[in-house]
């Protein structure tokens, strides 16, 4: 008898405590680790994925940022850079289709991809993708964010035209 009064207090105990910590969401699998893996020859880092209101709270708007390079031993140049859902349906050309696609651009103050003339290998770049209007609805707050970046790029000169489409990263991410 004394055997169960001595172990059945320290069981009632570790009871208690599994129910808060259940209670608390720790065993939900509501945890989303923050990760940017990027594939070999690439460098992504720092991921966010953030809800602006603009225009009042009315409007609102979600942006991707992270920090973005490459190491691919040479320099690429008029640089897109892109993100779409691991959902996305990709078209005959092995792209995201373009309703699903974030467009970035680098760097993050260009206004448009001719702004972008070269990304030097081992240079690192900030980089902000504005998510479309129809995806910020499926992206609410605290939900889970997982998809793929995407780079367009050309490997020959600063006036050729983005040749070249790579899959570069996995993005895993808790939207705020």
């Amino acid at each position: 008898m004394e055997y169960l009064m001595t172990y059945g207090w320290a069981i009632l105990v570790i009871a208690i405590v599994m129910v808060s910590l259940f209670s608390l969401g720790l065993f939900s699998g509501g945890f989303t680790p923050t990760a940017c893996i990027a594939f070999s020859g690439y460098q992504c880092s720092t991921p966010v994925l953030t809800h602006i209101l603009t225009g009042g709270a009315s409007t609102t708007v979600a942006q991707l940022t992270f920090t973005f390079g490459q190491n691919t031993g040479s320099t690429i140049y008029n640089v897109i850079i892109s993100a779409a859902p691991q959902s996305s349906a990709l078209n005959t050309a092995g792209f995201p289709s373009t309703t699903a696609v974030w467009n970035g651009l680098l760097p993050s103050t260009a206004t448009n991809p001719s702004a972008i003339t070269s990304m030097v290998t081992g240079a690192t770049n900030a980089v902000v993708i504005n998510m479309p209007t129809a995806q910020v609805a499926t992206n609410a707050l605290g939900t889970a964010y997982s998809g793929y970046i995407w780079i367009n790029y050309s490997t020959t000169s600063a006036t050729t035209a983005a040749t070249t489409a790579v899959k570069v990263a996995t993005v895993s991410i808790k939207v705020t």
